[in-house]
Order: structure tokens, then C-alpha cells, then sequence
């Protein structure tokens, strides 16, 4: 058998040993952590632009992450969704 053949069926079979190991790894790691979550719901004058602003800014600080926002009729309020993880 050639040198060099014998060399990339060696690194072939190392490539796919190692991207096994990985995923295998991978996929015990995404089960073994399952995250609980804590939500939270905040309403908001639409018109009160500012007051928004500061609300989100001070949410992302706190560690809310926005997932939703839904609105009511134009004008009127905005609700807000976050959720973090505990």
C-alpha cells in the first residue's frame, strides 16, 4: 500500500473518531443542562416613548431578555414579555 494512502486513511478514520467524540459530547452536554426560566410581563403607554426606552435599557441590566411585545389598539398600551434564566 502507498505511504501517502495509508496516511489519509489514517487521518480520515482520526476525523471521524474525533467529530463522533464531538457530537456525541455535544448532544450529552445540551441534555445534561436543561435551564429553568423566570418570565416577566410589564405594560407601557405607547405614547410614552422615553419611558419605554428606560424600561427596556434597565430590564437588559437587570438580565430580562425581550422575547414579545404585543400592542393593543394604536395608541394605546404596549405589552411586554421577558424572560431570564434563573
Amino acid at each position: 500500500m502507498n505511504p501517502r494512502t495509508s496516511f489519509f486513511r489514517i487521518l480520515l478514520v482520526v476525523i471521524i473518531i474525533a467529530t463522533t467524540l464531538f457530537t456525541v459530547g455535544w448532544m450529552k452536554g445540551e441534555n445534561a443542562e436543561k435551564r429553568t426560566w423566570e418570565y416577566k410581563y410589564q405594560v407601557v403607554g405607547a405614547s410614552q416613548t422615553q419611558q419605554v426606552v428606560t424600561m427596556l435599557n434597565q430590564q437588559g441590566a437587570d438580565g430580562w431578555e425581550l422575547v414579545q411585545v404585543d400592542r393593543e389598539e394604536p395608541g394605546s398600551l404596549l405589552h411586554f414579555y421577558f424572560k431570564r434564566a434563573k
